[in-house]
């Protein structure tokens, strides 16, 4: 395997050697082979990772040291987040093309049928309060903190959702956000 290096610093510590995280933890880059050369000769230069593949990485670094995963409600062992995230990446790189002509239109009529679920909701919720109460509650389940909270109701509004329908969190029994 080859070494892997976070900007100019090798990679440190047996969790990068092994195929399971793609981002350095401590800096929050992208790791890169190591025997790759910039332009110019130069060391590759520190990217970036996105905050959904760092916290991925974050998540699979929890369950390997603790054998445990928080996750936002509640917590899993390691074992079912490892099963998660091989379902995950089953599902995401299998290309359709790969799949049986069947398979693949089952597939496809699966996405089709929840992304219609998805659409009547919020369709229903910008004229039903009783539905935006469901469906910010449902949005919302995870939030630890009022900010996070606020995003997710500033989502609806911003799809179309009446803010005058938009219960603050108070209103819909989350004291617990701080």
């Amino acid at each position: 395997m080859p070494g892997l290096r976070c900007g100019t610093r090798p990679a440190q510590g047996p969790v990068w050697q092994l195929p399971l995280t793609v981002s350095c933890l401590d800096h929050g880059c992208r790791l890169q082979d190591a025997r790759e050369i910039a332009p110019g000769g130069d060391a590759l230069q520190p990217v970036p990772a996105g905050e959904p593949l760092a916290a991925l990485d974050r998540y699979t670094y929890e369950a390997l040291i603790t054998g445990r995963v928080t996750l936002p409600g509640r917590s899993v062992h390691a074992g079912v987040w490892f099963r998660l995230l091989r379902s995950l990446l089953d599902e995401v790189s299998l290309a359709l093309t790969t799949r049986s002509t069947h398979g693949r239109a089952t597939l496809e009529r699966a996405w089709q049928e929840a992304m219609a679920e998805i659409s009547a909701a919020v369709t229903l919720a910008r004229t039903d309060r009783d539905a935006v109460r469901q469906l910010l509650a449902l949005l919302t389940i995870g939030c630890r903190t009022l900010g996070r909270f606020e995003e997710e109701r500033a989502y609806l509004f911003g799809i179309g959702i009446p803010a005058g329908f938009l219960p603050g969190a108070r209103e819909l029994g989350r004291g617990d956000l701080t």
